[in-house]
């Protein structure tokens, strides 16, 4: 089985570059089916790929949302399943359970049933699919990574680094016993909250590959979404049909995931639209704890971007804060040695290199708005497509953003992504980000005091040398800008 799977994937990751190389729109399209019958990583792959697709530009959108909650299911005898995985006393305390799922994800399935004392329950399991191939399909990509690495030659992005995050992730989404515990710290959390709900998880009857929780009755934002894209304004029908307010729900789930990173110890990092529910009364619900992220350890850091997107989002954005701020949050090791040599290079030669690193950033960006109309994009807040793509391009500057050194930035990129389908203006984040730093300013001592990556004055210098070294590579008039300087 495992040679003729191994074929369909390299022939899909051929087609799916060439139609990159080539510009082409159509390969999600015509490859859901294909990706779908993979299961595994590969649908975790296309839900994050859906949740940043345009619905307007995107042939077939409403069909590519059931990536959330109705991917092709793996054919299991659910009762067997459970009886192999329980012990008879708690297996008898499962009263009932329907025989097929009415929704499946990337790695698991979820059912309908009820326990002895007719309590609406569902019972997740990881589908056997994953088991038996997910090890295997992270070699693959492993060794399909190392491959884009050696080819990368301008090394913006470490795809090394991001294969490592995502196996760790993906290995922990497995784990039903970590979740459910996470789960249920959670619920301990809110169960007082005026607007958030928890599903209550049933500890004695988890396993390693079964969760058991309570039943969450409503509309996901999955569903949502396939409404508006047929035309129906998903916030007046969520007014209408359960009496509660879309905007300031979507608003609530920002101040959870963004505020929680400052604040919080851990954090549900996967709030893509088949995880949020919307109740009746004015309430929402997060379901599906498997990706959870440990809290970045510099929260100062993370604050100070949080801050920068709350002006892209109030009209007030400096595009070379914003540079730094995101370096800090996605390059420390490179922003530390920036920070531990600056005061001796602006001593010495009366010239800080932060300061041309901003002069820099704000001439390329005029520069390509001048070209390109970067400003669509902010107007879109597609603000790191700007950095990335637009100021930063061929990766100029020598960056070499690591994008696991925060699960929270990709959280709440994700978050954000979301929100906008609903109200392109930004409104529902901007409401939600006024509310995470006004949190904050009373929890400052605790984010202030988070600590920092550390290193000696012989490593800062090596890494500032490196990041010339990449610099002159890339763009060497930008390098005799930067150094000239200092070497008059």
């Amino acid at each position: 089985m495992k040679q003729p799977r191994t074929i369909r994937i390299m022939r899909l990751m051929t087609h799916v570059m060439t139609s990159i190389l080539r510009g082409e729109k159509l390969m999600i399209s015509s490859n859901t089916d294909k990706i779908g019958e993979l299961g595994g990583i590969y649908v975790k792959f296309l839900q994050l790929v859906v949740i940043n697709l345009d619905p307007n530009n995107q042939v077939g959108y409403k069909q590519l949302l059931k990536v959330y909650e109705n991917s092709q299911p793996d054919p299991i005898d659910v009762k067997r399943y459970l009886a192999s995985q329980l012990s008879a006393q708690n297996f008898a305390k499962i009263k009932s359970i329907e025989p097929q799922p009415f929704a499946t994800g990337s790695f698991g399935q979820v059912y309908h049933a009820r326990l002895w004392d007719d309590r609406s329950v569902v019972v997740k399991v990881l589908r056997p699919s994953v088991i038996k191939y997910l090890k295997y399909d992270l070699r693959l990509l492993n060794a399909l990574t190392w491959l884009y690495n050696l080819a990368d030659r301008k090394k913006m992005l470490n795809f090394r680094s991001m294969f490592k995050d995502f196996k760790h992730t993906s290995l922990n989404e497995t784990d039903y016993v970590r979740e459910a515990a996470v789960a249920d710290s959670y619920w301990e959390s809110y169960q007082n909250h005026p607007h958030m709900v928890i599903p209550r998880t049933y500890m004695e009857l988890c396993s390693k590959h079964v969760i058991v929780q309570d039943y969450i009755q409503g509309v996901s934002v999955a569903q949502l979404l396939a409404l508006q894209t047929s035309s129906t304004d998903a916030a007046a029908y969520c007014l209408q049909y359960l009496q509660s307010d879309l905007h300031v729900l979507l608003s609530v789930i920002g101040v959870e995931i963004v505020g929680r990173a400052l604040v919080g110890e851990i954090v549900q990092a996967d709030p893509h639209p088949g995880n949020i529910i919307i109740l009746p009364g004015n309430r929402v619900a997060l379901i599906d704890f498997g990706m959870s992220a440990i809290i970045t350890k510099d929260r100062m850091a993370f604050y100070d971007l949080v801050v920068q997107y709350q002006k892209l989002y109030s009209g007030h954005l400096a595009i070379e804060d914003f540079t730094l701020c995101a370096l800090r949050c996605l390059a420390p090791v490179l922003y530390v040695a920036l920070e531990q040599t600056d005061g001796l290079i602006t001593q010495t030669y009366q010239v800080s290199i932060f300061e041309k690193l901003r002069v820099a950033v704000k001439e390329y960006f005029d520069e390509t708005n001048n070209k390109m109309g970067v400003s669509q994009d902010l107007q879109r807040f597609s603000i790191m497509k700007v950095l990335f793509f637009g100021i930063n391009k061929d990766n100029r500057f020598g960056f070499s953003f690591d994008l696991s050194a925060t699960s929270m930035w990709k959280a709440t990129q994700t978050y954000f992504v979301l929100a906008q389908k609903f109200d392109p203006s930004g409104t529902i984040i901007l409401n939600a980000l006024n509310e995470v730093i006004w949190q904050a300013a009373h929890n400052m001592d605790r984010i202030a005091g988070s600590p920092q990556t550390q290193m000696s004055s012989s490593e800062a210098l090596e890494t500032l040398s490196c990041w010339f070294d990449k610099m002159a590579r890339n763009d060497p008039w930008l390098m005799s800008r930067m150094v000239g300087n200092y070497i008059k």
